[in-house]
């Protein structure tokens, strides 16, 4: 946590599926030992730890709690929130995405399952929960990805969904912008910030915006997905992402950016389909320390990495021994 009489502020920003919680959770599964090390990580004086999602800020808000953080960015890189004050909301286009709503056949306020209407066609699809419903249109239509949300119909897939709200932009002259569907099968319709379509790449600007006066200011960006290299190859942002990250799209511009790639995967595949922690962020953070991020608090860093990976091992010894019973 930053204090006045810290001299360097020290950010690390989380994204949470896939990087924080196993690819088969959703955001509302456990951290499990990350969450420790993001707890331990915020208590010490100087370091501040923001989870930095496409989830709406209901969501973020009950997760940073629990490992004490204070501050989440919501909607990825629309608006950002301190716990317990108003969010701020960054660009314009909020007027848009109701007219886009509406030409849609939702309401204003519409979320979870469905009906939208597509060229005289109608087609049952997800609107992704968002109390404020201004900042970012979320849609899932393929039912298999989000089975362990939502039961649904769908009947049509994320790419022509995307090429058809796309069109009804142009045709309508809005102020937003599609974003190239999700692993996760998520098409968002994002508004618009300096001139340019909001995504993460919103990061820095957002810890401007927070600590105007503090003037050395380090930022580390952990992510795994496409949607989160804007923010880890921002300027002034360092990234971090991990071995199982998609060569092209992710690890490829991170390494462009003189960013960080672990050898160690975030999250580990079962046998039987589930999924483990595989050490990735805390390999992440380790990095950081040992490279200089942390300039003196660097053995407080390290002396936790280590902390997680011995419990990492302990869980996993334990898991085995289960087997073998």
């Amino acid at each position: 946590m930053f204090t006045p009489s810290d001299s360097t502020l020290y950010i690390l920003s989380f994204d949470i599926d896939g990087t924080l919680t196993g690819p088969d959770y959703s955001i509302y599964g456990i951290f499990g030992i990350y969450e420790t090390l993001l707890r331990e990580l915020q208590q010490i004086s100087g370091i501040e730890v923001i989870l930095n999602s496409g989830k709406p800020f209901h969501v973020l808000s009950a997760n940073a709690a629990r490992f004490g953080g204070r501050y989440i960015i919501a909607s990825n890189g629309a608006a950002y929130q301190a716990l317990g004050s108003e969010r701020v909301v960054f660009g314009g286009g909020s007027e848009d995405l109701v007219m886009l709503r509406a030409l849609l056949g939702l309401s204003p306020h519409d979320e979870g399952v469905k009906e939208i209407q597509l060229d005289g066609a109608s087609y049952e699809v997800v609107v992704e929960e968002d109390e404020y419903h201004d900042t970012v249109l979320c849609l899932f239509s393929e039912p298999e990805w989000v089975s362990h949300r939502w039961t649904f119909k769908g009947g049509i897939d994320r790419m022509t969904l995307y090429l058809h709200l796309r069109n009804l932009i142009a045709d309508h002259h809005l102020k937003l912008h599609v974003l190239q569907p999700h692993g996760d099968g998520a098409v968002d319709v994002v508004r618009i910030h300096n001139e340019k379509p909001i995504d993460k790449s919103t990061l820095p600007d957002m810890v401007d915006t927070i600590w105007p006066d503090v003037p050395n200011i380090r930022i580390a960006m952990f992510g795994d997905g496409s949607n989160d290299v804007p923010a880890m190859t921002a300027t002034g942002v360092l990234g971090v992402t991990f071995s199982e990250s998609d060569e092209a799209r992710v690890i490829a511009p991170v390494l462009r950016h003189r960013g960080i790639v672990t050898s160690l995967p975030a999250w580990v595949k079962h046998a039987n389909g589930g999924y483990q922690t595989g050490g990735g962020v805390i390999e992440g953070v380790k990095i950081l320390a040992e490279r200089g991020f942390f300039d003196h608090k660097k053995q407080k860093v390290l002396k936790l990495c280590e902390r997680a990976f011995k419990k990492m091992s302990s869980e996993a010894s334990s898991e085995l021994i289960g087997l073998e019973l």
